[in-house]
């Protein structure tokens, strides 16, 4: 793509502090701390300090410059880095990140990519070092009058197999990748690849050869079939469903190999609420119940990344 066709503006340098504004403007910044992140960047001004607490852990927010990019880090007061973050250019990203955001945002404009560095996290009023240290790309961009935004995980798009990546763009060519995840299921390996097409949300799995396992979409409500609604509700005993997919399964992973389906099997995934808690009910289109979940508590995940809309 040419560079013509791109129109990052990314915001101005002295906005990027506006991320996470210091809680308490003028902190000062304990030795220890200080000495971690001189440590880790040596060439870089501190321009600011505030204080947050999450989860239980104090966190002193320390806004950096170097070469005249701005960016800010999380340190605890004993000097342990959480989560770095700050914005790039499209040129900044890695070759198969910078591929993948290509494709998604051409065409679009107000286009802002941050990155996230994340080496520990809080948990429980405690500290804890990931034993490797994540990259994730956040992505926010307008197309077509509407507000985007897609992440993605550096390690997860560099593990995509290749096979994978062209079974992707042969089978659903119109559509963007939006995220990438690895996982292991009976002993192989198998890539679930967020898409988005024609504003359209798909889940789609495959083996590492490129054979598509399964593809789950989202669907309205009142487009799951009657005899789904009627089993779903009498195995609940009542709550109110939240919200449902369409999975159709094409082939399946025994004993570590692939195994394709004479012919393709349709279930549906209805989520359902009752009294502060929610469950997941596996039903077929003619009513056969597949899979109860557990009842666990309705509760936003820890990492509200995911969830948060920040305003640009």
């Amino acid at each position: 793509m040419k560079r013509s066709q791109w129109k990052l503006r990314c915001l101005s340098a002295c906005c990027v502090a506006v991320l996470c504004v210091p809680a308490y403007a003028g902190s000062k910044l304990p030795a220890k701390a200080t000495e971690a992140v001189k440590a880790a960047f040596p060439k870089a001004q501190i321009v600011g300090v505030g204080r947050e607490r999450e989860n239980g852990v104090m966190y002193y927010e320390v806004n950096l410059k170097e070469d005249g990019k701005r960016f800010e880090l999380e340190v605890t007061p004993d000097g342990a880095i959480g989560e770095i973050e700050g914005v790039l250019g499209i040129d900044d990203l890695p070759a198969d990140v910078r591929e993948i955001v290509a494709k998604a945002t051409e065409g679009a404009s107000r286009i802002r990519i941050e990155k996230h560095e994340r080496r520990g996290r809080a948990k429980n009023g405690t500290f804890v070092p990931l034993a490797q240290p994540t990259e994730r790309y956040e992505v926010k961009y307008y197309l077509k009058g509407k507000r985007r935004r897609l992440w993605l995980d550096a390690q997860e798009v560099a593990a995509l197999p290749e096979k994978a990546k062209a079974a992707v763009s042969k089978t659903f060519p119109k559509a963007t990748i939006t995220n990438v995840k690895t996982e292991y299921e009976d002993g192989a390996q198998v890539v679930e690849v967020e898409l988005a097409e024609d504003g359209r949300e798909m889940s789609v799995k495959m083996s590492s050869d490129g054979t598509l396992l399964s593809v789950e979409s989202e669907v309205s409500v009142k487009d799951v079939p009657t005899t789904v609604i009627e089993t779903v509700r009498k195995q609940a005993g009542g709550g109110r469903i939240k919200e449902a997919e369409k999975v159709e399964v094409r082939a399946v992973i025994r004993n570590g190999k692939t195994a394709r389906l004479r012919e393709p099997q349709l279930l549906y995934e209805v989520e359902v609420e009752k009294g502060g808690r929610e469950a997941e009910f596996k039903v077929t289109p003619d009513g056969k119940l597949l899979a109860k979940g557990k009842w666990e508590d309705d509760e936003d995940d820890e990492d509200d990344e995911d969830e948060e809309d920040e305003d640009d």
